[in-house]
């Protein structure tokens, strides 16, 4: 199972703001008949992370304290979920093989709630359709808060469910939302993981989508307690699962009792 970076209280991973960098890898060389050419080594960019924690109490820095020691610093390899990233790796496909439809055929593009053209319809056949996609496909987060959300859109006002299933499809966690006629709204459900199982992000089932139509647009799921601003993937997935500390000593300045601030450092490799 993977070793996660810790999240501190109430589901929290980080504090604002923090810096989040991405790194390529292209040599290019100027040949001497006159074109340039360029090899990209990477086909993703690594990810490279600064968390700036302002206000830390001592339990707080127990945790990164443990952790650090735990990585031995900089030797130790474990997963970062970024909680400006996004762990459905399709957010707008429903088409793609990342995702599993039960008894759901998708259709062509709609218009999203940004004004864009990026949502998609996603058309029940039965009356228990769902859709299901890997949100922590190795598990191992037993103790993890985690948000999922999307965007529907409904014809007729009815109900949807959103939750998260386990490896065998028992529910984990699940919300049933109303959705009104004709109008956009984005539903989701936040839990924290009592099970080691790999997770999936779940959109219907439990009777509540039936043969009926349905606009879908960013699906999404975040390591924090509420589903936060949207991120589109492919392009800014989530889930890092080789990093390591980029730093000697973990730097941390102590205000007063209960008043703390630290500097984390994360890079990405392979």
């Amino acid at each position: 199972m993977p070793t996660y970076y810790p999240q501190i209280y109430n589901g929290v991973m980080t504090q604002r703001p923090y810096m989040a960098a991405l790194e390529y890898l292209t040599s290019v060389a100027q040949q001497t008949s006159g074109p340039r050419y360029g090899y990209a080594w990477r086909d993703e960019p690594l990810g490279r992370w600064e968390l700036r924690y302002a206000a830390l109490r001592e339990a707080d820095i127990q945790v990164l304290e443990n952790f650090f020691g735990q990585m031995e610093g900089r030797l130790g390899e474990f997963t970062y979920l970024d909680p400006g990233g996004n762990l459905v790796r399709y957010s707008e496909d429903f088409s793609h093989s990342s995702w599993e439809r039960y008894t759901v055929t998708t259709g062509g593009a709609a218009t999203d709630p940004f004004g864009g053209n990026r949502a998609m319809q996603c058309a029940g056949t039965s009356s228990n359709s769902m859709l299901a996609t890997y949100v922590l496909p190795d598990g191992g987060a037993s103790g993890f808060t985690i948000c999922g959300s999307v965007w529907v859109r409904a014809a007729a006002a009815q109900q949807l469910a959103i939750g998260f299933v386990d490896s065998g499809f028992n529910a984990v966690a699940y919300r049933v939302c109303g959705l009104p006629a004709g109008r956009w709204v984005r539903i989701w459900c936040t839990t924290t993981l009592a099970t080691n199982s790999n997770i999936r992000l779940l959109i219907g089932g439990f009777g509540t989508w039936g043969t009926v139509t349905l606009d879908l647009f960013g699906a999404q799921c975040v390591p924090a307690p509420g589903p936060g601003g949207y991120q589109r993937t492919p392009g800014n997935y989530g889930l890092h699962s080789k990093c390591r500390f980029d730093q000697d000593q973990l730097e941390v300045e102590h205000a007063g009792p209960n008043a703390a601030s630290a500097v984390v450092r994360i890079v990405e490799y392979r």
